[in-house]
């Protein structure tokens, strides 16, 4: 069976936000969609304008499901988000990092009541034609993702892809059942199991990374050859040998809590990890150049943690790190 990943990726669309003009005492944003050129697609390009309100985006994540809303640029109820053009400015930015987020789901792109609470009804039509082409490319990844490792000729396979790629971890930390990983089309992509590996005396259990068949593809195991709390992380190779690839550790100094990462063979690429635990955002980047952004939300009883990767990256190790550093984290039951 031939294994083939899309040469094109799939086309997103690009928002641009600007200070606009006030209206009855309220700023106006000036937004621009536009979707670029691309050969292999049959949509034309295209770009709309329009003006939006702030309390615009409040509104409309009403008409969202809790596993597509976005993480909303701050009320700031204390601050001048009205005259001061510093502060608006501030605002636009957030809007379009927001806009740029949050159309990047196919389940927005669909959203015809979203669409028409932000003011998009006009293209509205167009918009899920745009979700329509980017699931029939999605669901090709979705398959390169489940049976990478029974094609890849490397010994150990790495899945990676040529274009940047989101994953959402749905974060719960009773671990009443499995922990699920969105992929781009906001479906199930991959799952975290934990494993009961307890001894007599030792109540213990790792973690497993799986395809949504159930095929292992990364086991993370606590450390116990160090004081410091520690998981190692093992890939399998095609005769299913256990290789230990990374160690996640707490570090503690004056400067509080950090977590390190270390490789645990030479031929692995060293990583570090940027942020904090209480920190909504955080990162990983590697001496490569690549910086691999997470973003956490806080729901009622789960927290949505974002995985923001570039073209090329190691999809599974990154999100089994994020994992870890949110296992590792305080409060974590694991």
């Amino acid at each position: 069976m031939h294994l083939q990943e899309p040469t094109h990726a799939p086309r997103v669309l690009q928002f641009t936000v600007k200070v606009g003009a006030l209206n009855k005492n309220k700023r106006l944003y000036h937004c621009s969609a536009s979707l670029p050129n691309n050969t292999e697609m049959t949509l034309k390009p295209f770009s709309y304008s329009w003006d939006l309100e702030y309390n615009q985006l409040k509104r409309g994540e009403h008409f969202l499901p809790k596993t597509l809303q976005g993480k909303l640029p701050n009320n700031y109820f204390f601050s001048n988000y009205t005259t001061n053009m510093r502060n608006c400015s501030q605002r636009a930015t957030e809007i379009q990092l927001y806009l740029n987020h949050i159309f990047l789901q196919n389940g927005v792109l669909t959203g015809a009541q979203y669409h028409k609470s932000l003011g998009l009804t006009e293209i509205s039509n167009y918009l899920q034609t745009i979700a329509s082409e980017q699931e029939k490319e999605f669901e090709q990844l979705f398959y390169v993702s489940q049976h990478f490792f029974e094609h890849e000729e490397a010994n150990v396979p790495i899945l990676r892809f040529r274009k940047s790629m989101q994953f959402t971890i749905d974060w719960r930390n009773d671990w009443q059942m499995d922990i699920l990983i969105f992929g781009p089309n906001s479906k199930p992509w991959f799952k975290i199991s934990k494993v009961d590996v307890s001894g007599a005396r030792v109540k213990e259990c790792r973690l497993v990374l799986k395809t949504m068949s159930d095929d292992t593809l990364i086991s993370m195991e606590k450390d116990h050859s160090e004081f410091a709390a520690s998981f190692i992380v093992k890939r399998f190779d095609k005769l299913g040998k256990a290789n230990e690839w990374y160690k996640m550790s707490k570090v503690s100094s004056h400067y509080g809590k950090s977590l390190s990462v270390s490789p645990m063979d030479q031929s692995c690429t060293p990583i570090t990890h940027k942020g904090n635990w209480n920190s909504p955002l955080s990162a990983f980047a590697d001496t490569n150049g690549n910086t691999i952004n997470v973003t956490k939300q806080s729901l009622l009883h789960s927290q949505k943690i974002c995985v923001s990767l570039p073209e090329q990256s190691d999809v599974i190790l990154y999100l089994a790190l994020t994992v870890l550093a949110e296992t590792l984290s305080p409060g974590s039951r694991v």
